[in-house]
């Protein structure tokens, strides 16, 4: 509603990225949200002044080589739901038009409905009456199916080591360093470049419960790959550990085929997601706990705050706009920083011995 483009008083380039997300709130149908989206994705070359006029209101040149778009689409709701399918196809049309990804949440998640909605509690929120409000789990759905709808890299790193020779046979996205075997084990510094985003799970301290996503589209335990396989050992059970805390126990021919940690919510990588995601709740100004509960005016909220005073006495356009609120960017951007600093990969020391 307040949204600037995001280039800084020196106007540089940011890559930024707009998305859309087509709600059925109001019911507007299928026309209707054509025309709304055919305006909204000619941003930042074209933006509404604060009388609802879309006009050219930013001096950067090439403003919208800057930016990307993609269109969301509604999620279903109960019974299908075709107007909130057919309603979402408007805003499809507008991004074929311009070339801006469009994902076809309908599409996607249709089927968990159909054969989740009449379990209560399975899908919605509890107090969600018309069942139009995905609860945690269905959330975690639609980011995942999300993700796979953009074609996100689903190897985030995958390690190959051949027990028999002593050797690493393959990494892709880590390296291994310092093999070490033994008659029946083995141990490894391991190193990611990168890491599968986490998900909720009740901690004492965290509420919020997202884990039955993967029970109800099993299909998205492999939408991100974390795999540590190990060929030929001796056949038995192993306790995988990492930094001496044990992570899982696996039998030797899961190790063989290789193991996905993605699902995994123990041991270093996972205190690792779990602090990434506080840190966002932090920027959201929600709690960490439940992420829901509103924590106060900080970070996003407080910008959003700013904006909104800041809009309707803006009348030097957008320039001036992006003056006016660069010390709550700069609060963002600090926010920023922490997130970016808490997701950097580490070495970490991996031990597999036979499982007593």
């Amino acid at each position: 509603m307040y949204g600037i483009p995001d280039a800084g008083t020196s106007h540089g380039k940011t890559n930024g990225l707009n998305i859309f997300y087509v709600s059925d709130n109001g019911g507007p149908d299928s026309n209707s949200i054509y025309g709304y989206f055919k305006g909204l994705l000619q941003y930042p070359t074209k933006s509404y002044t604060r009388g609802g006029v879309l006009t050219q209101d930013w001096s950067q040149p090439n403003a919208k080589s800057l930016y990307s778009s993609i269109v969301i689409g509604d999620v279903p709701y109960r019974g299908g739901n075709l107007v909130g399918r057919d309603m979402s196809y408007g805003a499809r049309s507008a991004a074929a038009e311009v070339g801006a990804p469009f994902i076809d949440t309908w599409n996607n998640m249709v089927s968990v409905v159909t054969n989740n909605e009449s379990v209560p509690g399975t899908l919605w929120f509890p107090n969600s009456g018309a069942f139009d409000h995905p609860n945690n789990v269905f959330q975690l759905i639609w980011t995942l199916t999300n993700l796979r709808s953009l074609g996100v890299d689903t190897n985030t790193y995958t390690a190959v080591i051949d027990f028999n020779a002593g050797k690493v046979s393959q990494t892709n996205h880590c390296t291994v360093t310092g093999l070490t075997t033994t008659q029946t084990g083995l141990s490894f510094t391991f190193r990611a470049d990168r890491m599968a985003p986490g998900f909720y799970v009740p901690d004492g301290t965290i509420t919020n419960d997202c884990r039955a996503a993967f029970q109800l589209m099993p299909s998205l335990g492999n939408q991100f790959c974390e795999i540590i396989r190990v060929t030929n050992l001796p056949q038995g059970n192993y306790n995988l550990n990492v930094d001496g805390s044990n992570v899982v126990t696996l039998s030797s021919a899961q190790l063989s085929a290789g193991y996905n940690g993605f699902t995994n919510y123990n041991g270093a990588f996972w205190a690792q997601k779990k602090e990434v995601l506080g840190l966002m709740c932090d920027m959201l100004a929600v709690s960490r706990a439940n992420a829901s509960d509103d924590t106060g005016l900080t970070n996003i909220k407080l910008y959003e705050s700013y904006a909104a005073t800041r809009w309707p006495t803006n009348n030097f356009g957008v320039d001036q706009y992006i003056t006016q609120m660069s010390d709550r960017e700069s609060e963002l951007q600090a926010q920023d920083v922490l997130i970016h600093a808490a997701a950097q990969q580490t070495n970490h020391v991996f031990t597999i011995t036979p499982a007593p």
